[in-house]
């Protein structure tokens, strides 16, 4: 929860500082070494996704704990003999006395696959974070550097 709200905070202190431009000629990529003039729209922009995308990624964090718990109770109700009977029978015997067609076994089989699926949905967003939090660190990292640069030639 801390750390959630530190990244709102600085979140909102970098986009109080790259704030709208006015008077721009042009629009840049974040990538151009020539000006930083026309970058502050699109930096803020991806100020803002990081910030969506982390707020996603709570509630994804969330649903996948809920959906952790639901499925280890499933797990645990649908497989509770097994061990018994492992220590009993073969280890193959033990799971062919398994009922596939039951409605326990097809229930716990979709909570399966949809808590793979919210996992895969978590990776996706976590990765997409990643990606975008290096473009800023990039975008800013020039930006700075541009500014330096500008300073140490007395340019307005």
């Amino acid at each position: 929860r801390e750390l959630l709200l530190n990244t709102r905070q600085m979140g909102a202190i970098l986009i109080l500082y790259f704030g709208p431009e006015t008077d721009i000629d042009k629009e840049r990529e974040l990538d151009a070494t020539d000006d930083n003039k026309g970058k502050n729209d699109k930096i803020v922009a991806l100020i803002k996704d990081i910030l969506e995308v982390n707020e996603s990624l709570q509630a994804v964090k969330y649903t996948t704990m809920v959906a952790t718990e639901s499925l280890k109770y499933e797990s645990n109700m649908l497989f509770n003999e097994i061990p018994l009977k492992i220590n009993t029978i073969s280890d193959d015997a033990s799971l062919h006395d398994l009922d596939t067609d039951s409605d326990e076994f097809k229930n716990y089989c979709e909570k399966n696959n949809q808590y793979r699926e919210i996992v895969r949905e978590f990776c996706s967003e976590l990765e997409s974070k990643r990606e975008n939090l290096q473009k800023l660190i990039d975008a800013i990292r020039l930006y700075l550097k541009i500014e330096w640069d500008r300073a140490k030639n007395n340019e307005d």
